[in-house]
């Protein structure tokens, strides 16, 4: 009985690495990806109210089982307030649309101190990427119809 116990817990440990080790994958390959992108063509999709800009790198946009992944980025205006309140100018992010529910989801964030991806960087991912559903007249919304674009 005690060495059943014992391979149970041998077993979630070795559960736990293989997942840890699949993660540490899977964050990487993104990572090289976004590093080797040097011939990133960043299109300019459009500005919020606050002067705040929003772009798609339009050589990224892959479609797999019926959804957009793309890399985009956030650029906010010099005035912008949110700079202020998170210290970060600019947000580079991994995102997949649904075109069919006009929505998104954010699976990695590269933040940066300066407008344009530049700078120092922070990097964040979203392994349980929530679903976004962007209000009319936003720029998460004119990002989701520019990216369904380009399977219509």
């Amino acid at each position: 009985m005690l060495g059943l116990f014992i391979l149970k817990i041998i077993d979630l440990k070795l559960i736990t690495y293989i997942y840890l080790c699949m993660k540490l994958l899977l964050i990487f390959i993104f990572l090289f990806s976004f590093a080797n992108q040097g011939h990133t063509k960043w299109e300019f999709i459009s500005k919020d109210k606050n002067n705040s800009s929003i772009y798609i790198d339009i050589q990224s946009i892959k479609i797999f089982k019926n959804l957009i992944y793309a890399w985009t980025m956030y650029s906010l205006d010099k005035d912008d307030m949110r700079i202020k309140k998170t210290g970060y100018a600019s947000y580079i992010t991994h995102e997949y649309f649904n075109c069919n529910s006009l929505s998104r989801a954010t699976i990695i964030e590269i933040k940066f101190h300066k407008p344009m991806g530049i700078g120092t960087s922070f990097y964040d991912s979203y392994p349980d990427a929530i679903i976004n559903k962007p209000k009319t007249e936003s720029l998460g919304y004119d990002l989701v119809n520019k990216a369904c674009s380009y399977i219509k």
